[in-house]
């Protein structure tokens, strides 16, 4: 202990931390964000020291060489509560504290966040998040999980910190139940550019669910870790990108992902159909009773639902604007008790309504509908949604039966529709897709992609690479055709084939754009050499060795201007055949992938003749 010391760069360093211990310790909010929603669903409290010993990592490691850890986490805690209490959070919001396993196991401790602790500083258990590093070594199980049990059993959260990273992951989680898994920033950082790591987020986003734990991603900084993460179903992040850790509460973060752009390629039913994601709320809204503000009292309230059992909600209006929501439940919980009644029987039923009721336009989709209002605070969960038109007029209501039953209908028809390896939709909807867009009447196009020598590089690398291939393609063309303003959808056929619908014309540097993209960033999937020649040996569809060029991606585009009547998806399919076909003798003579577009008014009069690239 006393070599370390002598070593320290600051001889005043003990008498900081003796400071620091006493209470000069500030705290910090970095919230945590739904990526679905926006919106932000805790924050995870940050300490910070004074000079020198103000940024936690060396505030922390000096407590370490001080022997005095345990103080310096009780300190941070009690500041940070005491900090909590003179803000207004809001009622569902969550707050991670950071505690060591050393200090968890430390009895003392508990007089600090007890219940009983936690009601001076305007906290209940069920709102803090224990957050416990893996960076720390979990001691014998017995011991450990009886005290987690106890903490849990108080109604305390847990959550596990730098997952990935640090000791006995498995063990850890098998010790507390967590409801909480944070992934290390190392595996964040530059997750667009490494497919294995993906792989490794999607799994831990399966084993969550399976556990009922929730996935939250740190670090996050920018907007393609963002993207690469919430293509494949993350739910909950915090970082940079969205806001950097302040001293107060935020009612909002910079970067709003759920509203980035307002372009899912799977969101746009007024052309495609009612499908999966893209179904919109406005297909199970009902009409509902409405009334007009200062028409009726809480009495007469009281009358209608008596005479109306069936009718559990009305909605009140002022102006033809949506003002408040009237719930059974929640009318009768307000004028219960020995005096509830006829202290309100004869006011306006107004100053009994619930004015944060949830809104929503007819376009917004079922599946986004359902997560937000799940993800409501306990007591508003079961209420009906509002759905209002463009001009906010009401249009009805959707109960969350209707809601949970259409839901599950959903999720269940993507399961058998989607291509399990892509997570696309496959043929059935493909071809739903095709139907939709003729019987509309409207232009669109249809752009049939596969990969060349994929079988060949399949043999060759093995089934996992292959797959990892169709994974990487996947994400190549979501990528790009996100960054479009056309509204598209894409599909997954089966194996390397892939198909994309727009609602009307799409412009050819798309198509050069995806061609380019892959040709850039598939390096990654070939040996050294192979990326040097250009080529490898393998196995041809004859089974012949033979010189084989790089995987390529060609593209064959119809326009249904050059219909001159209504064709079947079928017969497209075989009209994009015969383009494939002569796009990929292209693409090999060219070394690189390759586009056609296949309109009426290009002056090209044999498909033979195709230019590089289009051009």
């Amino acid at each position: 202990m006393n070599e370390a010391l002598a070593v320290m760069p600051e001889v005043s360093e003990r008498e900081v931390m003796s400071k620091i211990l006493c209470g000069a310790v500030s705290t910090l909010f970095q919230p945590i964000i739904n990526l679905r929603s926006g919106n932000i669903v805790g924050y995870e409290i940050l300490s910070r020291g004074i000079p020198p010993l103000k940024e936690a990592s060396r505030l922390f490691e000096t407590a370490k060489i001080l022997d005095c850890s345990r103080e310096l986490e009780r300190t941070c805690c009690i500041c940070a509560l005491e900090t909590i209490s003179m803000l207004d959070p809001k009622p569902d919001c969550k707050f991670f504290l950071n505690f060591s396993v050393e200090t968890l196991l430390d009895q003392p401790f508990y007089s600090f966040i007890s219940p009983e602790s936690l009601k001076k500083y305007g906290l209940t258990p069920d709102r803090v998040v224990i957050e416990l590093s893996e960076k720390t070594p979990v001691p014998p199980r017995e011991d450990f999980e009886k005290t987690v049990s106890s903490i849990k059993a108080q109604g305390f959260s847990i959550a596990i910190d730098d997952l990935c990273s640090g000791f006995s992951s498995l063990r850890t989680i098998l010790a507390t139940s967590p409801s909480y898994l944070k992934i290390d920033m190392s595996v964040i950082r530059e997750i667009h550019k490494h497919p294995d790591r993906i792989q490794m987020v999607k799994s831990l986003i399966n084993f969550g669910a399976g556990i009922d734990a929730r996935i939250i991603a740190e670090g996050v900084e920018t907007v393609e870790e963002y993207r690469a993460m919430a293509d494949h179903g993350l739910e909950l992040a915090q970082g940079f990108l969205f806001a950097k850790p302040e001293d107060k509460l935020l009612d909002s973060v910079k970067y709003s992902p759920a509203f980035e752009g307002n372009r899912n390629i799977l969101s746009v039913a007024d052309f495609f159909g009612k499908e999966g994601e893209s179904e919109r709320t406005g297909a199970i809204v009902r009409a509902c009773h409405s009334l007009e503000t200062g028409t009726i009292t809480c009495a007469e309230a009281d009358h209608f639902f008596s005479k109306h059992p069936d009718m559990d909600h009305f909605v009140l209006l002022n102006d033809k604007n949506v003002v408040g929501l009237v719930t059974r439940d929640h009318f009768y919980s307000m004028t219960a008790g020995a005096f509830g009644y006829s202290l309100n029987q004869n006011k306006p039923l107004e100053i009994l309504a619930k004015k944060n009721f949830l809104a929503v336009k007819c376009d917004e989709t079922i599946g986004s509908l359902y997560r937000t209002a799940m993800e409501r605070p306990f007591e508003d969960v079961y209420d009906p949604v509002i759905v209002i038109n463009e001009e906010n007029r009401l249009l009805g209501s959707v109960t969350i039966r209707q809601l949970v039953l259409r839901a599950g209908e959903i999720e269940t028809e993507n399961a058998l529709n989607n291509n399990p390896l892509s997570g696309l939709p496959g043929n059935r909807r493909i071809e739903r897709w095709i139907l939709e867009a003729q019987r509309s009447g409207r232009e669109f196009v249809v752009v049939y992609a596969d990969l060349c020598n994929f079988k060949e590089y399949n043999d060759l690398y093995g089934f996992i690479r292959g797959d990892e291939m169709i994974a990487f393609t996947t994400s190549i063309l979501k990528k790009t055709l996100k960054n479009e303003n056309e509204r598209i959808m894409l599909g997954h056929i089966g194996g390397d084939d892939f198909v994309f619908i727009s609602d009307g014309m799409i412009e050819e540097g798309l198509l050069e754009t995806i061609c380019r993209h892959f040709d850039k960033e598939k390096a990654s999937f070939f040996s050294e050499t192979d990326l040097k020649q250009g080529s490898y040996y393998s196995k041809n569809r004859m089974g012949e060795n033979t010189r084989i060029p790089l995987v390529t991606i060609n593209l064959a585009a119809i326009s249904s201007n050059g219909f001159a009547m209504w064709k079947h998806p079928a017969e497209l399919a075989q009209i994009a055949a015969e383009l494939k076909h002569k796009v990929k003798q292209q693409g090999i003579e060219r070394g690189g992938s390759s586009w056609f577009f296949d309109r009426r008014h290009y002056k090209i009069s044999r498909i033979g003749d195709i230019p590089p690239y289009g051009k």
